[in-house]
């Protein structure tokens, strides 16, 4: 990763506004729920999956070059998805984790149903299921930091939804309560995987919803990309988009 943006999700919002944009392949239908079974991934003689194989399978880093990595929250996947079209219209490879990868929580089922299930076949047991997690959350994680280091750069979308400053005392510190984001962030700035991953854990009744506020550190480092950047830019034909971001001083 050479530089880090990031963007207003007002600004972004409104150059799109009225843009028409040609079908992409993020107009298509996303990827299939569909897994294949556990039972492909067991190596030797008992029931070991074979992690490396899983991983490549679920979160694949390798079949597919990209420019750019976009990080955003799930609110707003559908500005992200017509960021993402707009910028494939240039010819600019954008990796949008959920229109390439399977989904974390679908392999977790799989494993979980096979793995961790108590023998009255209704719950699962606590432990195992902290262990099934650990052991996928490890892989994304893993994952998503070789995508970000493999990409040209990697960009930012600042919104309410991914950023918050109410309620928070009197700190004026950016701050996010998505544990993927401060993990995408901090791996930005760091390039070193983040460790602090939430799961809710199963409960027969209705629990309370957990929010944990993690310092998202955007204050700095990033490079902010205005409405009249984006118009400077949209000028530039095809491939050129990306060659005529200026990273100066995107990262401090």
């Amino acid at each position: 990763m050479d530089a880090r943006f990031k963007i207003q999700a007002t600004d972004l919002d409104k150059f799109l506004e009225g843009k028409t944009l040609s079908k992409s392949k993020f107009d298509l239908t996303r990827k299939s729920i569909i897994y294949p079974t556990l039972d492909k991934f067991i190596i030797g003689d008992g029931e070991i999956l074979d992690g490396e194989a899983l991983q490549e399978e679920i979160f694949p880093t390798d079949k597919f070059k990209f420019d750019i990595f976009l990080s955003h929250s799930h609110n707003d996947l559908d500005l992200a998805k017509r960021f993402a079209s707009y910028l494939d219209s240039k010819g600019v490879n954008v990796f949008l984790d959920s229109y390439i990868w399977k989904s974390a929580d679908g392999l977790l089922q799989k494993i979980d149903d096979k793995y961790c299930q108590d023998t009255d076949g209704k719950h699962y047991i606590y432990k195992r299921r902290n262990y099934s997690t650990s052991h996928v959350h490890a892989m994304l994680t893993m994952a998503i930091m070789e995508m970000i280091v493999k990409t040209r750069y990697s960009f930012f979308i600042e919104s309410s939804n991914s950023i918050i400053l109410k309620n928070l005392g009197n700190t004026s510190r950016a701050m996010t309560l998505s544990p993927w984001i401060y993990e995408e962030l901090k791996i930005m700035k760091t390039l070193i995987a983040g460790s602090d991953i939430l799961e809710k854990s199963f409960s027969a009744t209705e629990a309370m919803s957990l929010e944990i506020a993690h310092p998202a550190g955007t204050e700095k480092g990033f490079k902010p990309i205005n409405l009249s950047e984006l118009y400077r830019l949209d000028k530039c034909v095809g491939r050129e988009w990306l060659d005529n971001l200026n990273p100066s001083k995107a990262i401090l």
